[in-house]
């Protein structure tokens, strides 16, 4: 199953973020198939892991580091975690979720 959720700072985002230098659609975050992955949408400032700007859909791992324009973020799995996701669906071992440092 494959879920995508929007990233940023406009109302209709999935995933609501506030800032100065958050655009209104920042990035995607893709669950498929057990991996999570994050896509920048063109914002000015970009989507950075581990300290590299990124400009096509990238797997996320435990401890990565995100950077959403000022923000970070530390990504997490939780491995024994099956109840809810970031994405506020049921979900499967190994899916993640953002927890913001």
């Amino acid at each position: 199953m494959k879920l995508v959720r929007t990233v940023g700072s406009d109302e209709k985002a999935d995933i609501l973020l506030s800032g100065k230098y958050i655009p209104p659609l920042h990035a995607t975050l893709t669950e498929d198939d057990g991996h999570t992955y994050i896509e920048d949408l063109n914002s000015t400032f970009g989507t950075h892991l581990n300290g590299r700007k990124t400009d096509r859909r990238t797997e996320l791992s435990t401890n990565d580091k995100v950077r959403l324009g000022p923000l970070l973020f530390h990504w997490k799995v939780f491995l024994k975690c099956l109840t809810y996701n970031c994405f506020g669906r049921r979900k499967q071992a190994g899916s993640g979720q953002l927890a913001r440092k």
